[in-house]
């Protein structure tokens, strides 16, 4: 893949370079390699001569002994040439020589023989090294010439094709921990190791036991650094040990193991420097029961039981079972799923595993499914409708409360019972239940209609109508009141709705419902006039947008931390609308220009989840609105969450100041239901408690997640100094 990279970026420069429209000439030129070295070159062609700082004329990736070579034609030419682990080669060429030809031998020189530790002394794996070169002639190397090198499992590189006594530099660079540059010489008659210890870089170690703390070998650890989004795995070995890392000193992780006969681990926070962590499985759960047909009492042999966890599902499928269920599934395991071609699915939710051995799950009496064919066909035509999807959707009649659940069965349903209609249109559905259900049909260049089918009908033909184009819409230009055309973003608004629309060019043309809109633009030179346009059915409007960059915002911020940015959103009172927003801005002066007149309100958030929000007037007579932005809170809110049952929240907690220009803040919840938020203001806060929930599943080789962030507590408390508040929440199912 760099290869291709590196390629691209190649043609890049050989075009970008060739605009210089100098006259050029072509020379052969040969590599000199044995079979076993690389033929990978980088010709790098400079006029001569060579200064500190120059940029070559041209850099072309030569891969063949044989090449040809365009160069410049020039009294003189220098090229610089570059392969992996050999010495450079710096040759001068006379392009007005008729036999000249470029041959290339390269030298390998000296090695180096690094390894690359942390500061806890273990080797760090598939660090990214690049070197500086020292011994050429001070010209610059664009990043696609550079080559790297990464270090292997016990953290070890080599860097051929380095010359002794000579200062070089290498930077090493890690995922998770700051990248280092180390300086090093190479000397004559010396062994050429060296070691390069990261001075920030920490590693978690840690073990996965059973519940007699024997060890487990090939579990899967899944962790989530702090701040980072995804969740990267790792397997433990025979004596059940796993390493994490590289990560910054104290960087907290959160953690836990699974192994598919021994159960998952509770989710372990830890952090970055811990080498004693240790996740015990907490075993598996056995699942008992029989699966027979409702109607007839007899055995179903043929179903799968489908488990699902808040991160993911298994599957366990039964063929010639006599229908008898004996499964092991992990105690983290939420709902169960029995499923049978042509059957109705029976689902069972709201699992608690923890505490158990064994599930029985007594007689699942599984309601064969009804029948229902039918066809597609076009509303006006009575042609078919090939390649229509026809799928239940309603989850009405299962009996499901939780919304999770009532999710992940309306995906499983859709992608378990459903039918494409073929070149006759015709489909076949044979999983339904008996009452009454929705399905929901949808073919290319048709509406997509939700249909209700009655208990008992089996047969139901479904008559789609075109799409309807809209053809009412609104064109026009956004451009300064020098005629230049501005991008940005059309809003729309209207009494119970505003919609905004990007342009890049000044030019719009937007299909809108018919009727009454106030349209104006925002742009970061300021907003536009706004129009009022009423649309009839099928009419378009052309409108001209001026933006007059009146209207200035000026303002301080102080007391952000070092590394803190702000992101500032201005929105407008009077055109309910954000008309401006700002990033990367730091402690000084700011000032942002053509916001309009009128009221604003200001929403200052930095990178550190703190916030303040402020209004703002910008009067007619001036034309410019001050404010103050101060981040010196130095308060300290912190506490515990927890549901009576001892259980706790996994979401969010925020605190928003009553007073305004006071500062807000947010944290995650973390493992133990506890939280901290650093940089308040002394003063009244509303407390804001956010919970997340999640379920994962997999389903046909697909991966499906379903999820929402559910207010789940309110509370009013008074924060002075260092406070400490602890919350009681409700029960879950009472919760709002």
């Amino acid at each position: 893949m760099k290869s291709i990279k590196w390629s691209l970026l190649a043609v890049v420069i050989l075009i970008a370079l060739h605009t210089q429209g100098q006259e050029t000439t072509t020379v052969q030129g040969r590599i000199e390699t044995s079979d076993t070295q690389s033929t990978t070159v980088w010709i790098g062609v400079f006029t001569s001569p060579i200064k500190p700082g120059d940029d070559a004329w041209e850099w072309t990736l030569v891969e063949s002994k044989e090449f040809f070579l365009d160069i410049p034609v020039a009294d003189e030419v220098q090229i610089v040439a570059l392969r992996r682990n050999s010495l450079p080669i710096v040759q001068q060429i006379l392009p007005r020589s008729e036999d000249t030809i470029l041959n290339l031998k390269f030298e390998e020189g000296a090695e180096l023989v690094g390894t690359v530790l942390s500061t806890d002394n273990l080797p760090v794996a598939d660090a990214e090294v690049t070197m500086e070169r020292e011994d050429l002639p001070q010209v610059l190397i664009p990043d696609p010439v550079r080559f790297s090198w990464n270090s292997d499992a016990d953290g070890q590189f080599s860097i051929g094709g380095l010359a002794p006594n000579v200062d070089y530099e290498i930077e090493v660079r890690s995922q998770y921990v700051p990248r280092e540059t180390f300086a090093f010489k190479i000397a004559e008659n010396d062994s050429n190791n060296r070691e390069f210890r990261l001075s920030d870089a920490f590693f978690v170690i840690g073990r996965v036991v059973d519940q007699d703390r024997a060890a487990v070998q090939e579990a899967t650890v899944q962790y989530q650094p702090e701040g980072e989004e995804e969740r990267p795995r790792t397997i433990s070995n025979e004596e059940g040990e796993f390493r994490i890392g590289p990560l910054v000193r104290n960087k907290q992780v959160l953690m836990e193991a699974r192994h598919p006969e021994q159960g998952s681990s509770e989710r372990l926070l830890t952090s970055a420097g811990d080498h004693n962590v240790e996740l015990m499985l907490e075993g598996m759960v056995l699942v008992i029961g029989s699966v027979v047909d409702a109607s007839t009492g007899e055995s179903i042999d043929d179903f799968t039981l489908h488990a699902t966890r808040a991160d993911g599902s298994q599957d366990y499928p039964y063929a010639k079972s006599n229908g008898e269920v004996s499964s092991l599934v992990d105690t983290q395991t939420t709902g169960l799923t029995v499923d049978s071609e042509e059957y109705v699915p029976h689902f069972r939710t709201d699992l608690s595993l923890d505490s158990v051995d064994t599930l029985d799950l007594g007689v699942v009496a599984l309601e064969p499914g009804r029948q229902l064919t039918g066809r597609v066909f076009d509303a006006l035509t009575g042609e078919p409708i090939p390649g229509a999807t026809v799928s239940l959707i309603d989850t009405n009649w299962i009996g499901i409360d939780d919304y999770l659940w009532l999710g992940h069965s309306r995906t499983y349903l859709h992608r378990t019972v459903q039918s494409i209609t073929n070149e006759n249109g015709e489909y076949d559905l044979k999983s339904l239940p008996p009452d009454a259900v929705q399905i929901a049909v949808s073919a290319r260049g048709y509406q997509s209609p939700d249909v209700q089918i009655d208990e008992a009908v089996t047969t139901y033909d479904i008559p789609l109508e075109k799409e309807k184009l809209n053809e009412t819409r609104l064109i026009g230009r956004v451009e300064n009141t020098e005629g230049d055309p501005l991008g940005g973003m059309v809003n729309l608004r209207t009494e119970n709705s505003n919609a905004g629309y990007g342009i890049w060019d000044g030019q719009f043309d937007i299909p809108v419902e018919p009727g009454t809109y106030d349209v104006f633009a925002t742009t970061d030179q300021g907003t536009s006039n706004t129009v009022q346009v009423s649309l009839q059915d099928g009419e378009t409007r052309e409108l001209m947008l001026i933006v007059d960059a009146k209207g200035r915002i000026a303002g301080v911020i102080a007391g952000l931390a070092d590394g803190e940015v702000l992101h500032l959103d201005i929105y407008s009172e009077s055109e309910r609308a954000s008309v401006r927003n700002v990033s990367g801005l730091e402690n000084g002066e700011f000032s942002v220009e053509g916001v309009g007149i009128g009221e604003f309100k200001l929403t200052a958030e930095s990178s550190r989840n703190r916030e303040i929000t402020k209004t703002v007037a910008v009067s007619e007579d001036t034309g410019e609105g001050f404010v103050e932005l101060h981040f010196h809170g130095n308060s300290r809110l912190h506490g515990s969450l927890s549901f009576p049952d001892g259980t706790f929240p996994k979401g969010e907690v925020k605190a928003v100041a009553k007073k305004s220009g006071n500062i807000s803040s947010s944290t995650e919840i973390g493992e133990n239901g506890s939280f901290e938020i650093r940089g308040l203001d002394d003063g009244e806060y509303t407390v804001h408690v956010t919970e997340s929930r999640e379920i994962t599943y997999e389903l046909d080789g697909a991966s499906y997640t379903s999820g929402m962030w559910t207010p789940i507590g309110q509370f009013d408390i008074a924060v002075e100094g260092d406070t400490e508040f602890d919350i009681q929440l409700s029960p879950p199912s009472d919760s709002e």
